[in-house]
């Protein structure tokens, strides 16, 4: 495999390094006012520096082991890298949406077609970090400048956590994981009794005839560095059933032509878990401005600019889960606003009780004025906050 490296445009430089900038940078890094400033230093020191990484951070969330950049100058310097990666693999991937969209096209045309959804344990622990590297010099990538800092990072989180794998939590991880698994993905497509075949990261989704065991046994002997399904996460359906298939954060009903589509039970439940750290974090500082904003910013929509993009990108459930059908987000929305307000009101659990002792009548009437079901299908609901609100905003629930 011969990579076609564009030096020219794989630069490190001030103008493309501030490209990589995102909003929650701007607290998480306490950037100062004089940000081009920063980013031009930044750009100095990763040549002065010979591409070193300066600090990765290790933390566990919900049992799983993620790294983040300690520094701004780690975080934009990787993200650059992750950009000049895909560019030279010529990687493209689908949104979320979109390959969502697509299954649902497939399947609506084939019906009496079986599904496997599964995906792969331990993904990017298992992948090899420096084999990974290995295989990019060696397949054509000429670009020094990138592979000298993967191996900085390689060689920086060998020695400081003696991890080798590909560390989850940075962008470029999944990157790679794509590159590891461009021959896997050739033999799934051309599997003969495989009609459809989509994987994102980690998740698999195959529309097939025959039997589901053989399938699986084919992607068990195909997947590279030994990986290993995930067992407890391999479903098999059929279309029609009465199942639904969860993927992607969506639930597709698979009952009847019209795949109606809603937010997946895991991903409601995650919007039910911000709420209670939003209410959490006030309890802890007492900010209630702040816990309007994000309140706010979880139940309406709120246009960002994102630096990458020309046209701005939207938050709130109706944008990020566009695919569902209005009436069941509307019932899902109802749900949250029943479990919020509830929150609000409940004798019977303790951030409840604790609210309502650090909270007066009139705050918490105001918090309950704020509806998420109201904002499904009203334009009114979408907001504009600046980057470094939206960064404090996110902040009760960064590691969720």
């Amino acid at each position: 495999m011969l990579f076609l490296s564009n030096i020219a445009n794989s630069s490190y430089s001030q103008k493309e390094l501030k490209r990589c900038l995102r909003k929650e940078d701007f607290w998480k890094y306490e950037i100062s006012e004089d940000v081009d400033g920063e980013i031009e230093e930044i750009s100095r020191n990763f040549h002065e520096l010979e591409f070193k990484v300066l600090g990765i951070k290790k933390s566990t969330i919900s049992g799983r082991t993620i790294f983040f950049p300690q520094t701004l100058h780690d975080a934009v310097c990787l993200r650059r890298t992750n950009e000049i990666l895909k560019s030279t693999l010529r990687h493209t991937t689908n949104s979320r949406n979109d390959e969502v969209r697509q299954l649902k096209h497939i399947i609506r045309n084939m019906e009496g077609c079986k599904i496997l959804k599964t995906d792969v344990a331990s993904l990017f622990e298992n992948i090899p970090f420096k084999e990974i590297i290995r295989k990019l010099a060696n397949g054509g990538l000429r670009h020094n400048l990138t592979l000298n800092h993967l191996r900085q990072l390689s060689t920086l989180m060998i020695k400081n956590f003696s991890y080798y794998g590909l560390p989850p939590g940075l962008g470029l991880s999944s990157t790679l994981a794509d590159f590891a698994f461009s021959l896997f993905d050739s033999s799934t497509i051309n599997h003969p009794d495989v009609e459809y075949y989509t994987r994102y990261v980690d998740d698999l989704c195959i529309l097939h005839h025959g039997e589901s065991s053989s399938i699986e046994k084919h992607l068990t002997a195909t997947l590279p560095f030994k990986l290993q399904l995930n067992r407890k996460k391999t479903k098999r359906y059929e279309y029609p059933s009465q199942s639904s298939l969860d993927f992607l954060g969506y639930s597709i009903s698979l009952s009847n032509n019209d795949l109606a589509t809603k937010i997946s039970p895991k991903k409601l439940g995650r919007a039910k878990t911000r709420i209670v750290l939003c209410l959490k974090s006030y309890l802890a500082k007492q900010d209630f401005p702040l816990l309007l904003n994000r309140i706010r910013f979880l139940s309406s929509s709120v246009k960002m600019k994102i630096s990458t993009r020309e046209a701005p990108v939207f938050s709130g459930h109706r944008h990020v889960y566009r695919l569902c059908n209005t009436q069941l987000l509307e019932d899902q929305m109802k749900e949250l606003d029943i479990f919020f307000h509830g929150l609000l009101s409940s004798n019977r659990y303790s951030l409840s009780r604790n609210l309502r002792h650090n909270m007066s009548e009139e705050q918490r009437a105001e918090l309950k004025r704020m509806s998420f079901r109201s904002s499904v299908n009203k334009h009114k609901f979408t907001h504009k906050m600046k980057n470094f609100l939206i960064g404090k905003i996110r902040k009760a629930w960064q590691y969720e």
